[in-house]
């Protein structure tokens, strides 16, 4: 009994203390506090402080090095494993392989440098890359790219625009390593394009070549801001060395229990993305829908025609699941609410819970109809099969297989019309972190991208 009054204590503790530190923005101004003192190192602090305050100041970061030297991986990794580290990252692959997805001229030619394994023209990266740039400058957000520049033209068309590098990490790589990574790439399954396996040893060599003729331009007009860094190691080492080389502290301080929520249309595959989320980050999936079918007693005859389960109920069932203390502790991925904008300022507004990410899987409405007419589900465990490509074996479970009623089309067309609405709506709230991802990839690329 005392140990459980200790726990409601302590998460009543935690609750009114985050809500003060995220109401207040305590973290942010605390790290941008210690951010500015570990760099400028002022003679006197106090009056530095101040004006930091008053005037934050964007933060840059480069990171550089040869293909296959785990830039991306690197970058991602930092935020989860050193306190004072928070900056949108910038992964330039990623925003070529968007730019492939439009089927653009510009992603034509992406993927014809991919080919070989070389660097797409100048002009393009540096078109796709500076309009990400520019618009977390605008915000005044700091930023960590990986990638870019990887030509003196690059870099000299940053520089053009204002935006000189606080630090740029240089992962050195041996030859050989090199070309063995650039091998891997070039034959694993996330290959954006297959290459004649007897060209590969000349591909590679090409790259390697390619990129020690260019990154000497580079680190001409970067002399005197580059920090190199052994990317021989293991790779939690070369971690290490990058966060000694940025002045990080280890995390020792409990984390924030992550929110996040997933959105999409019916057949975007949130419910499959929100369960690796949940696997791989130990936090909880909190399936909205399948809440609503084991708790509302007339669900089917109302979502059979269409329509939403009228917010009242809605509201009071997923406030329940998370007010439970596996949520708080661990934190949460929500999948199927919020809705509509009424619950969105329920969810923020009324119970105080601010999302730590939004991420939003961009299906068009062709490949979600495409999906579901491909989808039938077992109504006793809830488990979704398609029918060309993971029927169950089991003779009795294949026997008592159906079609959803939420997958007929008079009832998705509603379902995407009031999603998209609502998307409309939720894109011009300020202050939320969002992500926009490909949902129409195979599931293991979208998961990797998310």
């Amino acid at each position: 009994k005392n140990t459980n009054m200790l726990r409601d204590e302590k998460l009543a503790y935690q609750d009114e203390l985050e809500k003060y530190m995220e109401e207040n923005e305590i973290y942010e101004i605390f790290e941008t506090m210690m951010k500015t003192l570990i760099i400028s190192k002022p003679d006197d602090p106090i009056p530095h402080l101040l004006d930091t305050l008053q005037k934050p100041q964007t933060k840059r970061i480069f990171i550089m090095g040869p293909p296959g030297s785990k830039r991306k991986e690197h970058i991602l990794t930092l935020a989860d494993n050193f306190e004072d580290f928070k900056y949108e990252a910038i992964c330039v692959g990623d925003l070529l392989n968007k730019e492939i997805t439009k089927k653009s001229d510009m992603g034509k030619k992406i993927v014809a440098a991919r080919k070989t394994y070389s660097y797409p023209e100048d002009d393009i990266v540096i078109e796709i890359v500076t309009k990400s740039i520019e618009q977390l400058e605008k915000e005044k957000r700091n930023w960590i790219i990986e990638g870019f520049p990887r030509t003196r033209k690059q870099a000299l068309a940053l520089t053009e625009m204002g935006f000189i590098p606080d630090r740029m990490i240089l992962l050195d790589v041996k030859d050989e390593l090199t070309k063995e990574r650039i091998k891997q790439n070039l034959t694993s399954e996330e290959a954006i394009v297959e290459v004649d396996p007897e060209k590969i040893p000349s591909i590679s060599q090409d790259a390697l070549e390619e990129y020690q003729t260019h990154i000497e331009g580079v680190k001409e007009i970067y002399k005197g801001i580059i920090c190199c860094v052994d990317g021989n190691q293991k790779q939690d080492i070369v971690l290490q060395e990058i966060a000694r080389t940025l002045k990080l502290k280890i995390v020792n301080t409990p984390k924030r229990a992550p929110k996040i929520i997933l959105f999409g249309v019916p057949g975007s595959g949130v419910s499959t993305q929100a369960e690796k989320i949940s696997k791989k980050f130990n936090v909880i999936h909190i399936q909205v829908n399948s809440l609503l079918k084991s708790k509302v007693e007339n669900y089917w005859e109302t979502t059979k025609k269409g329509d939403p389960i009228p917010d009242k109920i809605v509201l009071e069932i997923v406030r329940e699941r998370l007010e439970m203390t596996d949520a708080k502790i661990n934190g949460f991925v929500l999948d199927g609410f919020p809705l509509n904008s009424n619950q969105m300022s329920f969810l923020i507004n009324d119970w105080g819970i601010k999302p730590s990410q939004l991420i939003f899987l961009e299906v068009s409405d062709h490949k979600a109809y495409e999906r579901l007419e491909d989808q039938m589900f077992d109504p006793v465990t809830g488990i979704s099969y398609s029918i060309t490509s993971n029927l169950p074996e089991d003779e009795t479970i294949l026997k008592r297989l159906m079609r959803s009623p939420e997958n007929e089309h008079h009832v998705l067309k509603k379902s995407i019309k009031r999603y998209k609405e609502f998307i409309l709506e939720l894109q011009d709230t300020k202050g939320l972190s969002k992500t926009t991802i490909n949902g129409e990839n195979d599931p293991c690329t979208v998961f990797k991208d998310i």
